[in-house]
């Protein structure tokens, strides 16, 4: 990982910390205070070093080797300047510990599982597997600049928050080393949170973080795996961040966030930004997005919805840069998007959203936008939106379920929609302009093919609930395999009326039918429009001597196959002796029409 990979936001809070250092020790001179007691409280004199209680600007170790130890900390005398740091370091098997529950700890920069002293480069060199923990059950800890668990690789530092306060401007769970920082109750308030940070030849961080019971956590920034590895587990409590959470935040990261209750409040949720990030939701939690959800904004990206309520302005999957993922699985719960879902946002990202169950209410449904591309598998639950527009080769297949718009349903071109099984209403129309295939009933008043409308996967029914129109560049795809309607040959079944136009393309799916076959394609209850026929016909070859015959009647649209099958042909009738140009006239029920035969059609 490049040193400039790793530089972020917080990178400002950094800089203006370690100008607080410089101002506050000229010459950078400040005392070490170590540990030299057993397990007695911290504020009695004979435990240091120094024969006296830590003071302003000191640089606190406690390090103990082979042998664990714990520091009771009290202190009735509030500090009134900070001390430099504290550092806490356990090494070969043994555990460092500050229990602290009550009074107030103030100091500049805090770091369990290795030291950091100044001027001594030595003492900067991490020992074996170093340990270091904080206890907190009451009391305030305070930090004017950081919170650092396993500041150093191989080092690891734990804190466990049940009471009482912490603030720091910025908490490093997992710097270089490992961290883990369990939190049930009282309350931590920081600048910047961010687990897992770095990622370099020396290793690969570890930062992991818990919350539930009562526990409040409030961070303006929050990273989960920054450059290294963050995994955030959320059973209970309240995390409110005020600008931006983000999971997998560079190139070279992985972050999880686990919800399964509490309360989850953030401005922007992004997962995946530029790594890779994954978030799983379960019943009982509220996760709460006041401006965007992003899944996979410029890495790989997956969200998963198997209950509880999840809320956003606007979502994106595929995000906003290119080759980008974004992957949303719903399995139940509500997700309520007030504005715009968008899939495949950008130049060749792609989203993808798998509706299993539960809830999904947005304004526009749009799958592939700029460029990008989106897929909506559909197998239950309900899609409640304002509108649905496909763009982009992209694809909607509907298992089960219901979808509903209160506007349009647009399938723009080189886009398809399979309909394989439950139910697609359009308050407004449905516009299709690439593929629509399948077997289902589409509930709109007006349904205009510009497009290839296909009934069946394999031959198959489509109903729709309103008047058809079929216009002049689109085509009904028919295809035979037998003699029953709707199972053996496709079947267009409409309840309104039918205004037909463009292509009627007939393929016989290695079936051969006889003379007197009949094939009742397309129904409309309410009337075939006066006048309207297909303009071109393609029809599939028969057995030599057999024809085609295209019957239109008021309600329905007819295919016959006439003739007879030993290749004979019957002798003129004295009529067609008389009118030998009516070999070239079609019959009334075929005029206007282009016959197309993909091999010959005989009129007789």
């Amino acid at each position: 990982m490049k040193n400039s990979q790793i530089i972020s936001s917080h990178l400002v809070v950094g800089v203006a910390s370690l100008m607080l250092l410089l101002m506050a020790s000229p010459g950078w001179t400040t005392p070490v205070v170590k540990w030299v007691g057993n397990d007695v409280d911290w504020d009695v004199a004979s435990n240091w070093d120094t024969n006296a209680v830590p003071a302003a600007n000191d640089q606190v170790l406690f390090d103990t080797d082979g042998v664990s130890k714990t520091i009771t900390y009290a202190n009735a005398t509030p500090l009134a300047n900070p001390l430099w740091s504290v550092s806490v370091r356990g090494k070969n098997g043994a555990t460092a510990t500050i229990r602290q529950n009550k009074d107030a700890l103030y100091a500049k920069d805090e770091y369990l599982g290795s030291a950091w002293i100044w001027p001594s480069p030595a003492a900067n060199l991490p020992p074996t597997h170093p340990v270091g923990r904080h206890e907190q059950d009451g009391g305030s800890n305070t930090l004017v600049n950081s919170l650092h668990l396993g500041y150093r690789e191989n080092s690891r530092g734990e804190y466990a928050l049940t009471g009482g306060e912490l603030s720091a401007s910025i908490e490093y769970i997992g710097q270089k080393g490992a961290g883990d920082f369990k939190q049930t109750a009282g309350s931590n308030k920081t600048g910047s949170l961010i687990l897992g940070e770095i990622f370099s030849s020396y290793g690969r961080a570890e930062g992991r973080y818990e919350l539930g019971g009562t526990g409040v956590l409030s961070a303006t920034q929050m990273d989960v795996g920054f450059a290294g590895d963050g995994t955030m587990i959320q059973t209970g409590g309240t995390n409110s961040v005020v600008l931006n959470l983000r999971i997998g935040y560079d190139v070279s990261s992985q972050g999880s966030y686990d919800l399964s209750g509490g309360q989850l409040t953030t401005t922007g949720t992004i997962v995946g930004q530029r790594g890779t990030g994954d978030f799983k939701q379960s019943a009982g939690s509220t996760h709460t997005v006041k401006n965007s959800l992003s899944v996979g904004q410029a890495g790989q990206g997956s969200y998963t919805l198997n209950g509880g309520t999840l809320t956003a302005q606007k979502e994106y999957l595929g995000g906003q840069s290119p080759n980008s993922q974004g992957t949303f699985t719903q399995n139940g719960g509500t997700n309520t998007v007030k504005y715009d879902l968008s899939l495949g946002y950008n130049a060749t990202s792609k989203g993808i959203y798998n509706m299993n169950g539960g809830t999904l209410a947005a304004n526009y449904l749009i799958l592939g936008n700029s460029q990008g591309t989106g897929e909506v598998l559909q197998t239950g639950g309900d899609v409640k939106v304002t509108g649905v527009n496909l763009a982009n080769s992209s694809l909607y297949t509907m298992q089960g379920g219901a979808l509903e718009a209160q506007r349009n349903i647009v399938v723009g071109k080189e886009s398809a929609f399979h309909y394989q099984g439950g139910s697609a209403r359009a308050n407004g129309k449905i516009l299709n302009y690439g593929r629509i295939d399948g077997t289902g009933t589409f509930t709109t008043p007006e349904f205009y093919n510009v497009g290839m409308l296909a009934p069946g996967a394999s031959p198959g029914q489509i109903d729709i609930s309103g008047n058809f129109t079929q216009y002049a560049a689109a085509t009904l795809a028919i295809e035979i395999a037998g003699a029953l309607q709707g199972s053996e040959y496709d079947f267009l079944n409409i309840t309104g009326t039918a205004s037909l136009g463009g292509f009627l393309d007939v393929d016989l799916l290695g079936f051969n039918p006889v003379s007197g076959s009949e094939f009742n394609i397309l129904h409309a209850a309410d009337g075939i429009v006066t006048g309207t026929v297909f303009n071109d016909v393609i029809l599939p070859s028969l057995v030599s001597g057999l024809y085609w015959d295209l019957v239109y009647e008021s309600n329905d649209v007819i295919l016959k196959v006439l003739g007879q099958a030993d290749g004979t042909v019957p002798a003129p009738t004295p009529l067609l002796l008389m009118l030998p140009g009516l070999l070239f006239t079609l019959s009334r029920r075929w005029a206007g029409q282009n016959i197309m035969s993909k091999v010959e059609c005989k009129i007789f």
